[in-house]
């Protein structure tokens, strides 16, 4: 994991704060895993889909292969057509369920996300370090630095200490 503060690389998963810049990474380890369990999600969701049409398909194609032998179905064949889309009806609406629980399921990580978002965190600034390349590291634009000056209600934007604490909001 990279700090997204100071571009630290290599911190173990566990790290909770940065040992470089001090800042908080406790909501990025849960906005990583909440992402990491919706992925999780995505793909089985995927997979149920693939299913249900694979079934979908091997009916259709054995309907197909039936009416297109000219004959007529004996009772044992239509039987077995009339199981196979029993089967095919059955899978649907077991997938049709589960798609709507992974989807209740998304719905409470995205509430949980949103809820998990952090507001500001601490960043103690290093030596050579401006406002401009602070807001540059933090926000991907140096220009967004009247954030930091107004959070930290500085008098002088061009004068910060080396070990000053600043807020980043967010």
């Amino acid at each position: 994991m990279d700090c997204p503060i100071c571009q630290t690389k290599g911190l173990s998963e566990g790290t909770q704060i940065c040992p470089q810049c001090d800042s908080d990474l406790k909501s990025l380890h849960q906005i990583d895993q909440a992402e990491k369990a919706f992925v999780t999600q995505k793909k089985q969701k995927t997979l149920w889909i693939l299913l249900t049409l694979f079934m979908a398909i091997a009916f259709i194609s054995a309907l197909y292969l039936y009416t297109t032998n000219g004959d007529s179905a004996s009772e044992t064949e239509y039987a077995e057509l009339n199981q196979q889309l029993q089967t095919a009806q059955a899978s649907i609406q077991q997938t049709n369920q589960e798609n709507k629980s992974l989807q209740q399921e998304l719905d409470a990580l995205k509430k949980a996300e949103a809820e998990v978002k952090c507001e500001e965190i601490n960043y103690t600034v290093q030596w050579g370090e401006n406002l401009f390349s602070i807001a540059s590291a933090v926000y991907g634009n140096g220009y967004e630095y009247p954030k930091i000056v107004e959070a930290n209600s500085l008098d002088n934007p061009n004068h910060i200490l080396d070990g000053q604490q600043l807020v980043i909001p967010f």
